[in-house]
């Protein structure tokens, strides 16, 4: 035991250094050596990757890549440039066959690389050239659809399509055609230029409404707006409000043409009869109907008897609206009687004569001053005095002109 501890102890281990010492040799492990060289390659060449990889990510995050732009919104390239700090630069151009603002074409291809910070440029279309000359179609033999296709194939957009009744057209064929300025045809039409069609709707034809609860207003307005012979005729209906349709011609749902007759009826509502008033008294007449507004007139008359009826302005039996129910009554007063004007003041002839005038006759006068003892501006005198006269008369008056010398009679 004891020569086995010398011994060790004559050892030296060096583990670090890979070398076994003994006292009196040393001996060197070859195979850590290379172990450790081994590792220290791999240290380095682990290294020089990572480096390598950093470079390579650092490089990729610089880069973007270009998408496909041809054919689509030129906003989406530059909201891609602007998210991808790629300058996008535009130019336009007409082009007959790509939609304005679409992509025609870009200077770097779609799945290239590029850097950060460069720039793109996009060609994008400003449609079809306004400028450009347009065959015209021959109008007298296209129909509607294919002018409108024509229009749309071109984009036409000063072109207007307007669309008309017509007795002489069919449906569907141009009532006329006008270019707006007078220098355009069809030799020299552009896209620009504008362009009115009228196409033929044919014979108007629509469907005969319901009238039964709606008003005159409403015939007159539906009858104005569309080309129907429209006529309308009153009556009294106690059943149907003043103003609305009592019936119409023609029933609802019938297919109506241009020009058509319809004949509308409209309610005056609840009439009122006219009574006959020829042997009612003027007293009498006021009440007989409380529906009816009596105004009692009274006038001379050389051949009606006093009291009796001359004439009624509404004829008896006749219907009349409830707002309009006023009927003038003309009673007799017999032949005409002028009564003595003596003593009477000049101041008051012409509001004799008037009210003898409002009752029918035609009284004139004129006046002649006299000397007299009566009272200055008296009447003294007339030709006609307290009797029956005619319809028709002229008559001298005397007025005192107040002095008192008496006149002798011869």
């Amino acid at each position: 035991m004891s020569s086995f501890l010398e011994k060790f102890n004559a050892e030296t281990i060096d583990e670090t250094k890979g070398i076994v010492t003994h006292e009196n040799e040393i001996e060197e492990d070859t195979s850590y050596l290379d172990k450790q060289k081994k590792k220290k390659i791999i240290t380095i060449i682990s290294s020089v990757i990572v480096i390598i990889v950093i470079i390579i990510i650092i490089i990729l995050s610089r880069l973007v890549k270009v998408p496909e732009f041809e054919n689509r919104l030129s906003t989406i390239a530059t909201k891609w440039g602007n998210n991808n700090n790629i300058e996008v630069k535009e130019e336009q151009k007409y082009d007959s066959k790509i939609s304005e603002g679409i992509v025609i074409s870009q200077s770097i291809k779609s799945g290239t690389r590029i850097f950060k910070g460069n720039q793109i440029t996009i060609i994008v279309s400003k449609g079809k050239d306004p400028n450009e000359k347009i065959k015209v179609p021959d109008f007298k033999t296209v129909t509607a659809s294919e002018i409108k296709i024509w229009k749309e194939e071109n984009e036409l957009s000063n072109v207007t399509i307007k669309e008309e009744y017509s007795d002489t057209v069919e449906a569907l064929n141009v009532i006329s055609y006008e270019f707006d300025n007078i220098a355009t045809n069809e030799n020299n039409f552009t896209r620009s230029d504008k362009l009115t069609i009228v196409i033929s709707k044919g014979k108007q034809t629509l469907t005969m409404e319901d009238f039964s609860s709606k008003t005159k207003a409403d015939v007159t307005k539906w009858c104005s707006k569309n080309k129907y012979n429209c006529k309308i005729t009153e009556k009294f209906d106690k059943d149907v409000t003043s103003g609305n349709v009592i019936s119409q011609s023609i029933s609802k749902g019938t297919k109506l043409e241009e020009n058509t007759q319809i004949i509308f009826v409209i309610s005056l509502g609840e009439g009122i009869t006219i009574p006959n008033y020829y042997n009612v008294s003027s007293d009498n007449a006021v009440t007989l109907n409380d529906k009816v507004k009596v105004i009692i007139r009274n006038v001379y008359s050389m051949n009606v008897s006093y009291g009796k009826l001359i004439s009624q302005s509404i004829k008896s039996g006749t219907m009349v609206k409830a707002d309009d129910n006023e009927v003038t009554l003309t009673y007799s007063l017999g032949i005409p009687y002028f009564a003595s004007l003596n003593g009477t003041s000049e101041s008051e002839l012409a509001k004799i004569f008037y009210e003898y005038n409002q009752k029918g006759v035609n009284f004139t006068y004129t006046i002649k001053y006299v000397d007299s003892e009566e009272e200055k501006g008296k009447i003294v005198w007339s030709s006609k005095s307290n009797e029956f006269v005619s319809m028709k008369e002229y008559i001298e008056i005397h007025v005192s002109n107040g002095s008192k010398q008496i006149i002798k009679e011869n």
